[in-house]
């Protein structure tokens, strides 16, 4: 600062007041009792560059946020639609799926190549479909503490072996009604050039059918 009071002439308070100025704006920054440092416009752009992104960033996120309260919304509304149409009595009356029409989508490209269940089940039926991941930690854990002489993981290992090479369990239970589950097949030898209308539209036989 005393260099710059020398060369321009001027007073130092001037020179004091342009300071001021430069470091409220971020161009210079004081590094002691005389000195500045020169921080130029780079520094600045980049501020003021990070701050529009924020107010973009915000702005983007108030939309998003708008506008998943509007799917809020009309799932709510759905869901209410769907509330009002199931205590109708003519929709319980018409409630029911055609095996046919099952097994046309069992032909599918969809479902060609998998195994499509259809289940019959009173109301306030219990359905559990485990994670087969936790049920291969369930055994792994069963198996180390059978390893441990664990009496009672040795019992449940024992009991439940069979289920140990399951890939999937369904677990279901009714303590009212009985529960029905129709393995979903079509005749793969009557489907010629893609025709869907070749299926076999037969009910299943009472080896389809699981009952607990």
């Amino acid at each position: 600062m005393n260099e710059a009071v020398n060369k321009l002439k001027v007073q130092k308070r001037r020179i004091y007041d342009i300071t001021n100025v430069l470091e409220g704006i971020g161009l210079i920054e004081k590094s002691g009792k005389n000195g500045i440092e020169w921080k130029g416009e780079s520094k600045i752009s980049d501020e003021f560059q990070l701050d529009h992104d924020l107010i973009h960033i915000r702005r983007e996120l108030q939309a998003v946020q708008e506008q998943n309260k509007m799917y809020e919304s009309h799932i709510n509304a759905l869901h209410d639609s769907f509330n009002e149409l199931a205590a109708h009595t003519s929709y319980q009356e018409l409630a029911y799926v055609a095996y046919d029409d099952l097994s046309k989508l069992s032909a599918s490209e969809e479902y060609r190549e998998k195994k499509l269940i259809a289940i019959t089940a009173p109301p306030n039926t219990i359905m559990e479909i485990p994670n087969p991941e936790d049920v291969e930690l369930y055994f792994r854990s069963l198996k180390k503490k059978a390893s441990e002489e664990d009496k009672d993981a040795q019992d449940v290992l024992l009991r439940e072996k069979e289920l140990e090479d399951k890939k999937y369990l369904l677990n279901m239970e009714s303590k009212s009604k009985e529960v029905k589950i129709y393995i979903i097949d079509n005749d793969e030898n009557n489907i010629e050039n893609g025709e869907e209308e070749c299926l076999s539209c037969k009910q299943p036989d009472l080896s389809d059918i699981y009952d607990k």
